[in-house]
């Protein structure tokens, strides 16, 4: 192979390295920025209605303000961690709440569709998933299964108890630095 040929194919595998590495993180910045815009037109619909302190609102501001959090951190491998953990799965039933308040349903229902776009086709990990799953005719009904576990998810509060682990984890990590 000629020195040249070698060295424009390594500039090609270096910009897109690079360019992989720099999407990575622009992609969470949109999902963090889509979920502050998802709990933030909810707090104004409930602020519209004088019920902020709504326990059904709380719960999903604490559901939402995990995954802005974890955002970093939030793959397949994560939610499908999440899934699979006994603790998690026992808590797979719907949510027994007398009133169901249209806003919030909504807004979880945004949420959980972000997550899941995210998850599955924002990353290349997510992406080889489905295409693999798409050969077999299996991609709808996996995003469908994916959207259900993970609305299973934040009514467990997994995200939230993620989230609380980690930052002990963060919290030991610097003070034994």
């Amino acid at each position: 192979m000629k020195p040249e040929f070698a060295f424009i194919l390594a500039c090609i595998g270096l910009s897109l390295t690079l360019t992989y590495i720099w999407w990575m993180r622009l992609r969470v910045w949109m999902f963090r920025e889509e979920l502050f815009a998802i709990r933030n037109e909810l707090w104004d619909a409930m602020l519209a209605k004088n019920d902020l302190e709504n326990p059904a609102h709380r719960e999903f501001r604490a559901g939402a303000n995990a995954l802005i959090r974890l955002a970093p951190m939030l793959s397949i491998f994560t939610v499908l961690r999440l899934v699979l953990n006994e603790d998690d799965t026992r808590n797979l039933l719907p949510r027994q709440q007398a009133v169901v308040i249209e806003e919030i349903e909504k807004s979880r229902h945004k949420l959980v569709l972000r997550v899941v776009r995210f998850i599955l086709f924002e990353s290349l990990s997510g992406l080889l998933i489905v295409l693999a799953l798409a050969v077999f005719g299996l991609a709808f009904a996996f995003k469908r299964t994916l959207e259900k576990r993970i609305q299973a998810l934040l009514d467990s509060h997994s995200f939230q108890d993620l989230d609380e682990h980690w930052a002990v984890v963060e919290s030991r990590s610097v003070t034994s630095v």
